[in-house]
């Protein structure tokens, strides 16, 4: 999911008239007319609230690409979902499991590291093999 960067599609996509706009943002008609036209481009701020508005996470950072908010659930880019009753219910699980949540994000975040993180760790070792392991 590519993000969206044209003020009048975003704000289509929020369900926001541009009356609502000019309310919401505290601007004058006119102004809204340019920034759906393409004329002028809105502050980042308004494209940030645009983007909440809509559910996205996008802005976030590259880990968050694609991940949606809704009024019930986050959902991710794969159509997995979770809902707030289910995040408030994993202290108690993990409590209930016995195990260590920093165990779990640790062993999560290293499944997901990035390609080049990983190659950067292999290379090490190997550095470290050939030399003796006094690398």
């Amino acid at each position: 999911m590519t993000p969206i960067q044209d003020f009048k599609t975003l704000r289509q996509l929020a369900g926001y008239s541009k009356k609502d706009c000019t309310e919401k943002f505290r601007v004058n008609a006119r102004t809204v007319e340019r920034w759906d036209a393409g004329k002028t481009q809105p502050p980042y701020a308004v494209f940030l609230c645009l983007m909440i508005f809509n559910g996205q996470l996008d802005f976030l950072g590259k880990k968050w690409r694609g991940f949606k908010i809704t009024t019930d659930c986050i959902e991710s880019p794969e159509g997995d979902f979770i809902y707030h009753y289910e995040i408030r219910a994993l202290r108690y699980i993990y409590q209930q499991a016995e195990i260590k949540r920093w165990r779990v994000c640790r062993m999560l975040k290293e499944q997901h590291q990035e390609p080049k993180q990983k190659q950067k760790e292999f290379q090490l070792v190997d550095i470290k093999a050939q030399s003796g392991g006094n690398a």
